[in-house]
């Protein structure tokens, strides 16, 4: 069986069925030719060493290549060449077809897109006309229900629930791809549109949008992107193509809810009202030494780790200083802080913007919280 995804060619001797949209035939032009072999029985070299887990999967060094398995399941294992080009997939009987195997040759096939300049992105990718957008979040966030929300209010396509495949043509354009593999979601589509943004999405009951600088962009991509960061050299490449690629593309920073009337606004702002995108603005983030805490009733910042011995004391805050902590968690723009406010509270926007000020300078004075670089 032959299956191509934007250059790559699988020539497999079993059929994938997440695979048959993306049938090829001999003559189809490729950038690689990918081979999997499947073998009935267990794995048993036992030169194995250096171990890395990544994505729930177990990444061995062999001695000419890379093992991938499962935690605690030696049912099914895949080796790999150094180059990813040979693939040979063990697996018992009853196991060839199985759900197990896909995610082993789905992390070898990524690492093998990667090579050529290919990224996967940890993102819902939706087409509209001729463009696509992929809507990107922390785990948790709500990125497949707000992408639902954009089906049901834009008409808007899914081609990839989970991983699409970010790829530059030969004219520079950059395109937004349906890959063979998926999360829970599971959508197989074989299509692709030219990427308008990602959206780099955070909850709210707000609608705004705001440009990210090339180095935003930069560290948005690399937290979502695939990286086998036990092979050092295809790590790079990645690392590489991501530096590009945050130059190329528009990366917004997003705030909304996961209703349809948020999904059209933002739709209406970045297709159609780009004049509404906020420009670029400097994140703050609350500093990995500090946790909020309630007792007895108030919410108070403590130290954590070596943050103790440098800090003396505890920082306490009133509802909406602590409401506002929860936003840094995660890193905001000022800006963005006084839309949340606004939108929690009922206060004037002046007074919010000048207390806001006054936190944020003395959480700075504290050395609580730090502002990103450009």
């Amino acid at each position: 069986m032959l299956y191509n995804f934007y250059g790559i060619l699988l020539e497999s001797d079993q059929s994938i069925p997440s695979f048959e949209a993306f049938k090829a035939k001999q003559e189809e032009p490729f950038l690689k030719r990918v081979v999997l072999t499947t073998v009935t029985g267990l794995f048993c070299e036992t030169a194995v060493s250096a171990t890395y887990e990544h994505r729930g999967l177990n990444v061995s060094s062999l001695a000419d290549g890379w093992l991938f398995s499962l935690p605690g399941d030696n049912s099914c294992a895949l080796a790999a060449s150094m180059d990813y080009l040979q693939l040979t997939a063990y697996v018992n009987p009853e196991e060839i077809q199985s759900y197990k195997l896909l995610p082993l040759l789905r992390t070898a096939l990524e690492c093998a897109a990667a090579t050529q300049g290919l990224v996967s992105l940890h993102a819902s990718c939706l087409k509209l006309g001729e463009n696509a957008v992929c809507l990107t979040a922390s785990s948790g966030t709500g990125k497949s229900t707000r992408a639902q929300s954009w089906v049901d209010a834009t008409g808007a396509e899914l081609i990839s629930g989970d991983r699409p495949v970010i790829r530059t043509d030969v004219s520079g354009k950059v395109f937004a791809c349906g890959a063979p593999w998926d999360g829970k979601e599971q959508i197989f589509v074989n299509d692709s549109a030219e990427l308008k943004a990602v959206c780099d999405i955070r909850r709210g009951d707000f609608v705004r949008a705001r440009r990210l600088s090339a180095n935003q962009a930069r560290r948005v991509l690399l937290q979502q992107c695939f990286i086998p960061m036990w092979d050092t050299a295809v790590a790079a490449q990645v690392m590489a193509t991501v530096s590009v690629l945050s130059k190329k593309i528009t990366v917004l920073r997003t705030v909304c809810g996961p209703d349809e009337r948020s999904a059209r606004m933002l739709k209406e702002i970045v297709f159609d009202r780009e004049k509404e995108i906020y420009g670029v603005e400097k994140d703050m983030k609350a500093k990995s030494g500090f946790v909020l805490k309630n007792i007895a009733g108030e919410s108070i910042i403590m130290p954590v780790g070596d943050n103790i011995k440098n800090f003396d004391g505890a920082i306490v805050l009133n509802d909406v200083s602590a409401f506002v902590w929860s936003k840094l968690e995660n890193g905001a723009s000022r800006d963005e802080l006084v839309e949340y406010i606004l939108a929690e509270y009922d206060v004037d926007a002046d007074r919010a913007a000048e207390d806001l000020d006054l936190l944020l300078k003395k959480l700075i004075g504290y050395g609580a919280i730090e502002e990103e670089a450009l």
